[in-house]
This record gives structure tokens, C-alpha cells and sequence, in this order.
């Protein structure tokens, strides 16, 4: 529970400007949710530890995407893949290691399967965009993949990212003051 309670305290951090400060809660919850798992392992038995793996790996991937971490992302499909391994292992316990390995290679294209179908249904921005997932509904613009764009339209930049171009609504540098002192004479 505190593993997930830090994710979710990074996750409001992050929507409210704090990245910086929501990652000791992200790091702290990637070591909480683990050891939280392995305490439980001896009642949750070895199919339920995996289980487990895959909802807490399902929810730090996700929250990890949302907030633009991708090292979460990654440690998130890291801890789906464990669960998925546990589950097999424990429902494979007398097969031999060939049925194994075939389980494990269907259950892989099954998952990369799921993400892709994930990914296209959703309308997740593109893998190679910079800056947190965007999440939403293809627009109606023939055919193109846009992104859910927020109220008030256009596109918000997290902290990490330069403004898109456009005009920003910073204030133009000023010169410099002008100094009280006459200037320099040269003789």
C-alpha cells in the first residue's frame, strides 16, 4: 500500500509542475511495491505473487508514461514480464523446459501483441516523442494520428520540453539598464 500511495503522490507532483520533487517518491515506491510483494509472497503463493507483479507493473509503466519517466515505463513492462514468468512457472511446475520456453515465446507475442493494439486504441502519441505519453481518441483529420489535445486547444509543454513554436507567453528580454555614470571618454 505505501508503494502505491508514493506513486500516487509522484503522479500529483508531476501534474503539478514538481518533477523534481515527485522523484524521490517514484524511487521510493519502485523499492516499496517489490518488497511489498515479496513480504505477501508466502500467502499470495507463487501464481498470486505473480499476479501482483503484473497489476503493480501495469500501474508504475502507466504512471511512468504519463509523467514522461521512462526508466518507471521500463521497470513497470520489467515487472509485468516477472509476473507473467511467475504465473507460468507455477502453473508449468512439471513440464519440461522445451513446453516451457514455448509457453514463455506465446505469452511474450501475446503481451507484444496487447501493447500494440494498447497503443493504437488508446492513441498514444508516438514511442520516439519527447516528453510524457499523451493519451486520447484519434481526431477526425483524414486518417493523420493527433493526439488528445488539452482544453483550450494546443499542445502543453512539461518542464523538460521547449515551448512548441507559436507565440509563448514569456516576456521579451529586456536591455540592459542604463548606467547613471556619464559614459567613458576616450583622450
Amino acid at each position: 500500500m505505501f508503494g502505491v500511495a508514493y506513486l500516487v503522490a509522484a503522479r500529483l507532483l508531476d501534474r503539478r509542475g514538481f518533477a523534481g520533487t515527485a522523484t524521490p517518491f517514484v524511487a521510493a515506491s519502485l523499492a516499496a511495491i517489490p518488497a511489498g510483494i515479496a513480504f505477501l509472497g508466502e500467502d499470495l503463493e507463487e501464481a498470486g505473487a505473480g499476479a501482483a507483479a503484473i497489476v503493480a507493473g501495469l500501474l508504475v509503466a502507466w504512471l511512468g508514461a504519463r509523467s514522461g519517466r521512462r526508466a518507471s515505463t521500463v521497470i513497470g513492462a520489467g515487472g509485468v514480464a516477472l509476473g507473467i514468468v511467475l504465473i507460468i512457472a507455477d502453473a508449468m511446475q512439471e513440464s519440461s523446459p522445451t513446453s516451457i520456453g514455448i509457453a514463455l515465446l506465446v505469452a511474450g507475442g501475446a503481451v507484444a501483441l496487447g501493447a500494440q493494439l494498447l497503443h493504437t486504441q488508446t492513441g498514444e502519441s508516438p514511442q520516439m516523442a519527447p516528453g510524457p505519453s499523451v493519451f486520447g481518441r484519434p481526431g477526425p483529420s483524414a486518417g493523420k494520428h493527433t493526439a488528445w489535445q488539452p482544453p483550450g486547444g494546443g499542445h502543453q509543454p512539461g518542464p523538460w520540453q521547449q515551448p512548441v513554436a507559436g507565440p509563448t507567453p514569456q516576456a521579451q528580454p529586456q536591455p540592459p539598464p542604463k548606467s547613471p555614470l556619464p559614459p567613458p571618454t576616450h583622450g
